[in-house]
């Protein structure tokens, strides 16, 4: 038994109104092709028809021309339709597109109720073969809302009458309707299963792939300060190089080491080293944040930030501040912790690696320890 709540109220069962529309999006490119394939047939129906109704009309002009014009008709708008179709798509824009949708719908129901009629008055054969494959299989090839479905069936349920009346049915042609109906029906229900089953399987592959990244993600993060760590590092800071290679830009690279690291250690004991080391991470990314800079944890007390499109003169303001924040006493501590820093700032070339960026600041960085710790300088 199908459960209607969820299955009617699809919109529901997602966190967010974009996360709604990313779905639908993927669900109207995944039916293009089949939607194209469909228009083809249509106008393969149409030609037959045509030619039918001109053979069979046997020199009655007036019966040709009247079923060739509104062929033709048919397929300019077939076609009118397909083409806006594609170019929203390729614009993505989620309104038009479901507009697009909802006409490509009610041009289905319209196209097959007067091929219906038509086939009717060349054959003098009330058929709703084509009608029934027509509206039922458009839930099948493309999304449509379960709400719409509903709608889209009853309309179709309504025509197949109108149908009956227009073509003066027999009884034969009456329990062909009935079982027309009872199809339809039966058909809704499989298409509101049918948008359940997209649903939920989209909802499985993108809690797969949230998971998938969340693994990513640990696997690129250094455990004990939350920064990115090493590996992640050198991924990142080749992709910025090509980049800024590209771009004709700056990379800024800021090199920043832990003062007396050892000694706090065989004082205080590992643990508490390992306060500190969390603790400056926290500055760094706090103070990064709205700079779009990459920050890592090069190793044991070492970190690194990598900042694009960067001058030396605000790369230098950022690496004093974090000094600056750094060596102010911390809560609960009774004792002061310093950051020596390293600064470059660097247009790369072709013939340059990536590595010299990081060489050129551990050179900066050496020079502040050899002045005196607790200070920043730069390579020029």
């Amino acid at each position: 038994m199908l459960n209607m709540c969820p299955v009617l109220n699809i919109k529901k069962q997602f966190d967010s109104d974009e996360e709604y529309e990313t779905f639908y999006i993927q669900m109207i490119a995944q039916s293009k092709i089949s939607v194209q394939r469909c228009l083809r047939i249509m106008a393969l129906i149409e030609i037959t028809l045509m030619v039918s109704g001109i053979i069979i009309s046997q020199g009655y002009c007036d019966s040709s021309i009247t079923i060739l014009q509104l062929i033709l008709v048919m397929v300019i708008l077939a076609t009118l339709v397909d083409l806006k179709y594609r170019y929203e798509l390729m614009n993505n824009n989620v309104k038009r597109m479901k507009l697009l949708v909802n006409l490509w719908q009610i041009f289905i129901q319209i196209w097959s109720f007067a091929i219906t009629i038509i086939m009717s008055s060349i054959f003098n054969n009330f058929n709703l073969t084509i009608f029934l494959i027509s509206v039922v299989f458009v839930p099948f090839i493309t999304y449509i809302d379960s709400k719409k479905i509903l709608l889209y069936d009853t309309t179709s349920i309504i025509l197949i009458m109108i149908m009956a009346v227009f073509a003066k049915s027999n009884i034969r042609d009456m329990m062909g309707i009935v079982s027309g109906i009872i199809f339809i029906i039966i058909s809704t229900i499989a298409s509101l299963e049918l948008n359940q089953i997209r649903v939920s399987q989209y909802i499985k592959s993108k809690t797969l792939e949230k998971k998938n990244n969340q693994l990513k993600d640990m696997a690129e993060l250094d455990f004990l300060s939350g920064l990115y760590n090493r590996a992640k590092l050198y991924k990142v800071s080749d992709k910025l190089w090509k980049e800024a290679i590209k771009s004709q830009t700056k990379i800024g690279c800021i090199l920043y080491d832990i003062d007396d690291f050892k000694q706090i250690n065989d004082t205080y004991g590992h643990l508490e080293g390992d306060e500190w080391i969390r603790y400056v991470a926290n500055i760094i990314k706090k103070n990064t944040v709205s700079k779009g800079a990459e920050c890592f944890r090069f190793g044991g007390e070492e970190f690194i930030i990598l900042i694009p499109d960067a001058n030396l003169e605000e790369v230098t303001m950022l690496a004093e501040k974090i000094r600056k924040t750094v060596e102010t006493p911390a809560e609960g501590k009774d004792y002061v912790v310093t950051v020596s820093g390293g600064v470059y700032v660097s247009k790369p070339r072709d013939n340059q690696v990536v590595n010299s960026l990081f060489l050129e600041a551990d050179k900066a960085l050496y020079k502040a320890k050899k002045e005196g710790k607790n200070r920043i300088k730069t390579v020029l």
